[in-house]
């Protein structure tokens, strides 16, 4: 990446523990492409987790010509109350729409 990965906590505790996870897992993203130029993830636990809220993450990928955005509110998914677990599903689609991308920039 150009720029450094940038990690944003809103309405939840800063933790190193999570910090690291979505470290590893940024850096799986650029093994996949080595055209991404910046990457902004915002974690959120809005209302508080013993208020019953679900995890939201939101990952903003840059690539040349392109910015792709994945933004997963995790309330429709009852098994996605653990944030690792909802920054794995995050990835997983952003590792599918980066794939995409790749694909079709590919093809051109």
């Amino acid at each position: 990446m150009q720029t450094p990965l940038r990690i944003t906590f809103r309405d939840m505790a800063p933790s190193t523990f999570i910090e690291d996870h979505v470290r590893s897992r940024a850096e799986r993203l650029e093994r996949l492409s080595a055209r991404i130029t910046s990457c902004h993830v915002t974690l959120s636990l809005p209302n508080g987790f013993r208020h019953g809220s679900h995890p939201h993450v939101r990952i903003d990928l840059a690539v040349p010509g392109r910015d792709l955005v994945v933004n997963r509110d995790h309330e429709d998914d009852k098994g996605l109350r653990d944030m690792h677990a909802c920054i794995d599903a995050a990835f997983a689609d952003a590792r599918r729409i980066l794939a995409d991308h790749v694909r079709s920039h590919r093809r051109r």
